[in-house]
């Protein structure tokens, strides 16, 4: 599959190449030194400050052939405030109007945009320097002003979490026009990258927290000039944008929240890009019109365990195991996802950017599938002749993965009731692991320790923090160490041992590590994924 994955995506690239027109955001040696992490950063070391995103020459950008692009998106929030459309495909919309600071490409390396470097001046201080000669669309100058009011904003949404956590705004402050000194209470790892990719720069002379919802002022290179909420977005390129202005000059967002709906935009040439569901991948792949291009955002498919007292499998390591060994991956591989996954070799995505040969291919992701012995475990746990609930989000991927799952523990005596919920009730339901025994989710983060942490706050219905369990002790003092320990060579020994209790105690079981699929019109050039959003303004 990774092979595919490459040469698919090197053919985009290099038809990229030969149309000449994105030349911003690449991977290159100044970005290399820029991945360090800011625990290895003294205050003598400062990062690359000459890749950027949006800085260019006066040419006028190499024509693509199309004035407008059409992108088909899943959802609408109905609000056109970006802190209130973190996690929702509209922001691919919005960062065409808004810029952050700096976005992180797919090898991790930063890309500067409104900021053009940071000097890390100790793990919890930043000095951030700002692009000059910025402008927001209404003619008002960018400058340190309108970070230290964004950030301050992002900890204190009206209604509504932080979504800088960890970074002080009260301690955070204009050192001149264009620098910012940025505090943070604790050093955690990911916070480098985190959430500031999807922290859009706000004007703050003319912000209004009243008409945020329905009007839009940012630096980026297109302007709103329509929205119909639930239908389509429309963006218009700007004529006084600071960077190189990108060739298309109208975007289409239109919502079709139905999988049916985007292939039949496909099919009609409607749609220029889309995400398509994995079981219409080979039809697409047909089109020939159209590409299909896979990217991974980081996600392995992923079965929960309850540890809640409730559950069957609460203080039971012999029942999670039996479970483990029953479930024959491949199968998962081969027919829920078309053969469009690869098999997970340790309990996340291989993509982790700590990840060591090491740690791949322990316990039950090296040894596989084993019936006879699962078939024993069953029966020696009193798994065996017992019911368990396993509950989805009601995708179509995920009700095909708990079908498969369903067959193999009948095969060892083990009943399995399917529920399949709405999107709407999922998320009170997966957070609650006393109303099922397992669950059909999913784990990520950029780094092993990163996903070790969100798994212990989301993970098993937050029951991994909240009760105790085997190892549990140990684990925890193992991880409140190492997500605030700067020290790479500490965090990987730690995270190996985490790794061990998690995989000597069958906490869970990643399945697969999934890839977005997308159909992208033969028309259109190479768009970089980025950590925050993919640019749209960069196809040619």
């Amino acid at each position: 599959m990774k092979k595919r994955i490459c040469s698919i995506l090197a053919l985009v690239l290099i038809i990229a190449m030969a149309l000449s027109i994105s030349a911003c955001g690449n991977s290159n040696a100044s970005n290399d030194a820029n991945k360090n992490d800011t625990s290895e950063a003294s205050s003598s070391e400062k990062t690359d400050n000459t890749s950027n995103e949006g800085a260019g020459t006066d040419a006028a950008p190499v024509a693509s052939g199309k004035d407008v692009l059409n992108v088909a998106i899943t959802q609408d929030s109905g609000t056109l405030d970006p802190m209130f459309n973190i996690g929702w495909d509209c922001m691919y919309a919005l960062r065409c109007i808004y810029e952050p600071l700096f976005d992180v490409d797919e090898d991790g390396n930063f890309v500067w945009v409104l900021a053009t470097g940071i000097d890390y001046e100790s793990p919890t201080k930043w000095i951030v320097h700002l692009r000059e000669g910025v402008t927001f669309s209404n003619g008002n100058p960018f400058n340190a002003d309108d970070v230290v009011f964004t950030i301050n904003r992002a900890n204190n949404r009206p209604g509504a979490s932080d979504l800088l956590g960890d970074c002080d705004e009260t301690q955070t402050k204009k050192i001149d026009d264009y620098t910012v000194e940025v505090n943070f209470t604790k050093y955690t790892v990911g916070m480098e990258t985190g959430t500031w990719t999807s922290i859009y720069m706000f004007d703050a002379e003319s912000f209004s927290e009243d008409k945020v919802t329905t009007e839009t002022v940012g630096t980026g290179p297109y302007t709103l000039t329509s929205m119909v909420t639930n239908s389509v977005w429309t963006v218009d390129r700007r004529d006084d944008y600071w960077g190189e202005a990108p060739a298309i000059k109208t975007i289409n967002f239109n919502v079709l929240s139905e999988s049916t709906q985007r292939v039949n935009a496909l099919e009609t040439k409607t749609a220029d890009f889309t995400t398509i569901p994995f079981q219409d991948v080979e039809y697409v792949e047909g089109m020939n019109d159209y590409n299909v291009i896979f990217h991974s955002n980081g996600y392995a498919k992923t079965l929960w365990f309850s540890f809640d007292p409730s559950s069957a499998f609460y203080n039971n390591v012999d029942a999670r195991k039996a479970v483990s060994l029953a479930i024959d991956r491949e199968a998962i591989v081969d027919i829920a996802y078309s053969g469009h996954a690869d098999l997970s070799r340790f309990p996340f995505a291989g993509d982790k950017v700590d990840i060591k040969d090491s740690w791949l291919d322990q316990g039950v992701y090296g040894s596989g599938q084993d019936v006879e012995q699962a078939k024993a475990l069953a029966e020696s746990s009193g798994l065996a002749g017992t019911t368990i609930k396993i509950v989805n989000n009601g995708s179509a991927d995920s009700q095909a993965v708990c079908e498969l799952i369903q067959e193999d523990l009948r095969a060892i005596g083990v009943e399995v009731e399917i529920w399949t919920t709405d999107s709407g009730s999922w998320l009170a339901i997966i957070f609650d692991a006393s109303q099922w025994d397992m669950a059909i989710d999913f784990s990520m983060g950029n780094s092993a320790v990163e996903a070790l942490n969100r798994t212990n706050q989301i993970g098993g219905g937050m029951s991994y923090q909240r009760d105790d369990w085997e190892g549990s002790a140990r684990f925890h003092e193992l991880l409140e160490g190492a997500i605030g320990e700067p020290d790479e060579a500490v965090r990987a020994q730690a995270t190996e041992e985490m790794l061990k209790i998690v995989e000597d105690n069958y906490m869970w079981l990643a399945l697969c590590d999934i890839y977005d699929s997308y159909g992208v019109s033969k028309d259109l050039a190479s768009a970089p994924f980025y950590k925050g959003t993919i640019p749209f303004f960069k196809f040619a």
